[in-house]
């Protein structure tokens, strides 16, 4: 093998990442095409859709994380007044993880 057959091969590799993940982001755009019609009449708004879906992704978990936090030190002040456990809100977080 030398350096050119190493070197398509690593270009058809790149290829082939990058067309997967930009179809992930893209298939939403064939989903919503028939609800929103301005996607018919300027087609490279789906790629303005793959920031869009990442911050959306990003923000939900933050608020998720926001959540649970919230719940566990809630708990933990909770059964620490209620029975006198000291129970940290990293135990709590991981049970309900595992639950």
């Amino acid at each position: 093998m030398n350096y050119t057959i190493i070197l398509k091969k690593s270009e058809g590799l790149a290829a082939w990442i990058y067309k997967s993940i930009s179809n992930k982001f893209t298939g939403v755009y064939y989903k919503t095409i028939s609800r929103f019609p301005i996607f018919e009449r300027y087609p490279q708004l789906k790629y303005s859709l793959i920031p869009l879906l990442i911050a959306l992704f990003l923000g939900l978990r933050y608020i998720i994380k926001f959540i649970v936090n919230g719940l566990a030190a809630w708990f933990s002040n909770f059964l620490g007044e209620s029975s006198g456990l000291n129970i940290s809100e990293k135990t709590i977080i991981v049970s309900l993880a595992v639950t």
